[in-house]
């Protein structure tokens, strides 16, 4: 009994494993799609041809494109953010560190996985269910998470002086629209945003507005004269 039990049980795992596999491939085709024509835009059609397989087999693992579009953004914000969720937990940790390793993170996860930011963005600016949807279960935590950060910083005098959500706004527009436009940017300014050198250059751009510099260069010699002489110098 034991040996037909376990033979039994080898077809059943298999066909769980090919039904994992096929899932996964219909939720990747599924968040390019979404990505690239917005939740409108694309079909559950489209996201089969783009998967290889037929239409019926898609809607028999998602029973409807908004059940699919809720799978795929679960899908995709799991594979790529988890680490961004572990360094916001990072309590211990000044806030200048956390928010360096968040917005370095931020900056490499928006390189590789943009489709990410366009989803998101193609959802903020309308009314929907999908995008209250999206609030209650992922952006107000990180939304509130990051404020909460830049508030910290800022009393502790290392984050610049300003509204914390107008700071975290301007820090994702940064961080997510040049991968959004990146054939946009690589035509008008001749480089590859994804390359190595920009995005270490766009890391150093958003700590230079984000925070307040700490190895501020002495004047030079000449300078310094300059200043004492005018100090010594009675008013006109």
């Amino acid at each position: 009994m034991i040996q037909i039990a376990s033979e039994s049980a080898a077809p059943r795992r298999k066909r769980s494993q090919r039904a994992e596999r096929l899932r996964t491939v219909i939720l990747r085709s599924a968040a390019k799609c979404f990505s690239d024509y917005g939740f409108e835009g694309a079909s559950t059609r489209m996201i089969a041809d783009q998967s290889g397989i037929t239409h019926s087999l898609v809607l028999y693992h998602f029973e409807s494109k908004e059940m699919l579009w809720r799978a795929a953004v679960e899908e995709v914000i799991a594979e790529y953010t988890s680490h961004l969720r572990e360094i916001l937990r990072q309590e211990d940790k000044p806030a200048v560190d956390v928010l360096r390793a968040w917005v370095e993170e931020f900056v490499k996860t928006s390189a590789k996985a943009p489709q990410i930011y366009r989803i998101l963005t193609s959802q903020s600016t309308q009314e929907s269910k999908r995008m209250n949807w999206l609030v209650d279960h992922y952006l107000r935590q990180n939304f509130e998470s990051v404020c909460n950060l830049i508030r910290r910083g800022q009393l502790e005098g290392s984050v610049r002086d300003g509204d914390p959500a107008r700071i975290y706004y301007l820090t994702l527009g940064a961080a997510g629209t040049p991968f959004m436009v990146f054939r946009e940017y690589e035509l008008l300014t001749g480089r590859d945003i994804t390359s190595a050198a920009e995005i270490h250059h766009l890391i150093a751009l958003i700590f230079e507005v984000m925070f307040h510099r700490t190895d501020k260069p002495a004047p030079k010699q000449g300078s310094r004269n300059r200043a004492e002489r005018t100090q010594r110098s009675p008013q006109a």
